[in-house]
């Protein structure tokens, strides 16, 4: 699944999308500073769109993000790991 991080319209925000997987019912977007520490948790924002705008993330930071489209099987199978600056 490709993913994409683009700029949000404020400081601090991003813009995350993904490629539409069939038969997904909603979408798990996680992200985390980088460099990403052994017990960091990731940040996850769920949403039954493949787009969102993601807010609060300190400008000038490196993220790391991923997607997860989810159905009816508890399993995830995450997306590879994009890594960016937010703006």
């Amino acid at each position: 699944m490709g993913i994409s991080v683009k700029p949000g319209v404020i400081n601090g925000s991003v813009v995350i999308c993904c490629d539409a997987v069939r038969g997904a019912r909603f979408y798990e977007f996680a992200y985390n500073e980088t460099p990403l520490a052994e017990k960091r948790i990731w940040q996850e924002q769920t949403s039954t769109r493949r787009k969102i705008l993601i807010t609060g993330l300190v400008s000038g930071g490196q993220y790391t993000f991923r997607i997860a489209a989810a159905g009816s099987s508890a399993s995830r199978i995450w997306s590879d790991k994009l890594v960016t600056y937010v703006l």
